[in-house]
């Protein structure tokens, strides 16, 4: 990664409509894994959802398509990947194996969501509505072009209270960030647990509050986190005023 080189947490209510989300479990039902990567040459992948509870489950599985536009994930749907079953009686305390098949292959990453519903069942009392609960899952499906990389300049913009990670992923894969961290002296850390998802080609802002210890005639930053594709690491400009 070169030049400072980090969300997405809540893509949340964009999925058709504003069904509760949860990455890994919904009310007695859990799917695992929480990540599918379908690497060149595979033509499928499987996840199983698995029941909780005592009673039965009807259950419906999408995929869509996931693009990022400046600060908005974009979900369409999708022929690119199929799922098989699409839609299924889940008994209780039961599991249900679904397989993700490429139906196509395209040159470079491309980068989607398996959305899976547990729909309502029986009648809904009078003057309420039932929503599905969901669960949604990043799929990564690898392109003939493989081996490429995430390649991030990021840069730091400083304001009163916060600092602004400025993030450009120009690489040909995504990247998942999990923590970053202002470094101060002497191994002081103000650390923080994220979760962004910088798709190949994206733009995205990352404000975290700023570190006491940074004085405001500081002109530049140490930060340092943790991704999918290794540790990062940067000594940063400050730009803009404070």
């Amino acid at each position: 990664m070169r030049r400072g080189r980090a969300t997405g947490a809540a893509l949340a209510a964009l999925i058709f409509g504003c069904a509760p989300i949860c990455a890994a479990c919904a009310q007695g039902l859990a799917v695992a894994p929480v990540r599918l990567d379908v690497a060149r040459g595979a033509r499928a992948e499987v996840l199983t959802v698995t029941s909780h509870g005592d009673e039965p489950a009807d259950v419906q599985v999408r995929v869509l398509r996931w693009t990022q536009d400046d600060s908005d994930d974009l979900l369409q749907p999708t022929d690119d990947v199929s799922v098989s079953p699409s839609r299924f009686a889940l008994a209780g305390r039961a599991e249900q194996v679904i397989r993700v098949y490429r139906r196509n292959e395209a040159d470079s990453e491309r980068s989607y969501r398996v959305v899976i519903d547990q729909l309502p069942t029986g009648e809904a009392a009078a003057g309420t509505v039932r929503l599905p609960l969901r669960l949604v899952i990043p799929l990564f499906v690898e392109g003939r072009n493989a081996g490429g990389s995430a390649d991030l300049d990021w840069q730091v913009r400083r304001g009163r209270d916060v600092l602004t990670l400025r993030l450009h992923n120009r690489g040909e894969r995504h990247l998942r960030i999990s923590r970053l961290a202002f470094a101060g002296e002497g191994g002081a850390q103000d650390s923080h647990d994220v979760l962004v998802y910088l798709l190949p080609g994206a733009r995205r802002d990352v404000r975290l509050p700023r570190p006491s210890w940074l004085t405001y005639a500081a002109s530049s930053v140490h930060v340092v986190g943790d991704s999918d594709a290794g540790a990062l690491d940067a000594r940063l400009d400050l730009v803009g005023d404070p």
